[in-house]
């Protein structure tokens, strides 16, 4: 049964067919919908999560994203990277000038948030709110300095590097992603104000000081990464490939650090209110689809390089491929404890207002986590069996790895879905009697068994990696599976 089955209509009116082109924006519950992600691609884009709390409600996960996503490694998505015969990318004064305006931007940002961790230290009730907004104003304005750099910078390369250059831009897209997830949280906390006292309010300040803290070290060391290529007119695909890598490492740090400060910060805070607490679910909720959205949006970028690595010579190959992956296990890692921690927050801090249904946002968001962990236990092993590889071991590899990234995140898109559909039947009904909230909770227990089955992740890529590999119980077991 899917949820299209049972909630076809609303209002009397007849649910469309889902379209097969990406879908028009969607528009959420009383927050702004993510921006749009242009994925790099010579083909149409491929639709990508956005964080449309009602919208995603009434929208079934995307079935063909992953399909998609596994045709795209195969291809090579990225086979700009490829920079020729020379092995290296020119990079033009226009294109050295838009590196060098991401540097400052990102300078900027970094400046910007010491001088609120300064202010948080002083910070009470009543001045927290502006602190919040005006730093949350500041990224935005990086997050739209950078989505504009990386869509002008294709059109500032020359034919042969403008593929290339659309990696670059991809990543550079990542990290304002990245920094949605910050203002997400920064959103969140600004919702909880009316619920803070005397003694939650120190936890809240010092629990937001340490997340921008970790943001702005993150800032720093990705200005010193993108400075690292404008040293001259031309630098190798190896070194624009670890760039990339290194922006995507970045941005799954931002959204681990985000998500570690929106758990701290909920830390013994209760709502207070029914309303209180709707706007606490609502903010969080959109924090945890910016958050998730940018790992996809990483996810994507990583999965279109992975083959790049085939065309580097082997042990190129393999230092590339040990970083990647081990990065981004360990971001996944970490980005999944959090997502289980505010599931287990999220119970306490709303269930005495909002009534049973609570404990299905929880539900979802383990859901979430766990798929998101599940793809930390793969990568992790495949970058043991780095070392081992051989040419023809890791173009199978990044095919294998190709395919299953695209997997999990047209399965992470069904679960926000979920996520989002838990919220909404949370709010509405708030304050109903206890017979209907426990038909719903029964109603959505069986919805989200439907669309969970993350068993299958794993199960699809552990045999292939198995019989083309000759991977041992290693992998399996780190995944709970009988080899």
């Amino acid at each position: 049964m899917k949820i299209g089955l049972l909630f076809g209509s609303r209002n009397g009116i007849a649910r469309a067919p889902r379209p097969t082109k990406a879908a028009v924006r969607r528009t959420p519950l009383l927050v702004e919908a993510l921006e749009d992600r242009t994925v790099l691609s010579s083909i149409q884009g491929l639709p990508i999560p956005t964080a449309a709390l009602t919208a995603s409600a009434s929208a079934n996960a995307n079935a063909g994203l992953g399909a998609a996503l596994g045709n795209l490694a195969n291809v090579s998505l990225a086979a700009g990277i490829n920079a020729g015969v020379s092995g290296s990318v020119t990079l033009n004064s226009q294109v050295t000038s838009l590196i060098n305006q991401a540097v400052t931007d990102l300078k900027t940002l970094g400046s910007d948030i010491t001088t609120a961790v300064s202010s948080l230290g002083t910070a009470t009730t009543s001045s927290l709110p502006g602190i919040l907004s005006t730093l949350t104003g500041q990224v935005n304005t990086t997050i739209g300095q950078l989505n504009g750099i990386a869509d002008l910078l294709p059109g500032a390369a020359g034919p042969a590097s403008q593929q290339a250059l659309s990696t670059l831009g991809s990543s550079l897209a990542d990290i304002a992603s990245s920094l949605q997830s910050v203002t997400g949280t920064l959103n969140a906390v600004s919702s909880e104000v009316p619920s803070l006292t005397s003694s939650t309010l120190p936890g809240v300040t010092s629990a937001l000081s340490t997340m921008l803290g970790n943001v702005a070290g993150t800032t720093t060391s990705l200005t010193t990464n993108l400075g690292s290529l404008t040293g001259s007119s031309t630098v190798s695909t190896t070194t624009l490939l670890n760039a990339v890598e290194k922006d995507i490492a970045g941005s799954l740090s931002n959204v681990s650090s985000s998500l570690t400060g929106l758990t701290s910060a909920l830390s013994g805070v209760t709502a207070s209110s029914a309303t209180q607490a709707g706007a606490i679910l609502n903010s969080v909720l959109m924090d945890v689809n910016q958050s998730v959205g940018a790992v996809n949006n990483s996810l994507i970028t990583l999965s279109g390089t992975l083959p790049q690595a085939v065309t580097l010579p082997l042990s190129d190959a393999q230092s590339f491929l040990s970083s990647a992956l081990g990065d981004t296990s360990s971001s996944l890692s970490s980005i999944s404890g959090d997502l289980n921690t505010l599931a287990g927050q999220l119970t306490s801090t709303l269930s005495s207002t909002l009534g049973s249904t609570s404990s299905l946002v929880s539900a979802a968001l383990t859901n979430v986590s766990s798929s998101l962990n599940s793809l930390s236990g793969v990568l992790g092993d495949a970058a043991e069996l780095v070392p081992g590889l051989t040419t023809s071991t890791l173009a199978t590899l990044t095919s294998t790895l190709g395919s299953t990234i695209g997997s999990t995140v047209t399965q992470v898109d069904g679960l926000l879905g979920t996520l989002d559909l838990t919220g909404l039947l949370t709010s509405v009904t708030s304050g109903v009697s206890s017979d209907t909230t426990a038909l719903v909770d029964s109603l959505f227990s069986l919805v989200s068994q439907e669309l969970t089955n993350i068993g299958g992740l794993a199960g699809g890529i552990v045999p292939t990696l198995t019989s083309t590999l000759g991977v041992g119980s290693s992998l399996g077991g780190s995944l709970g599976l009988n080899l």
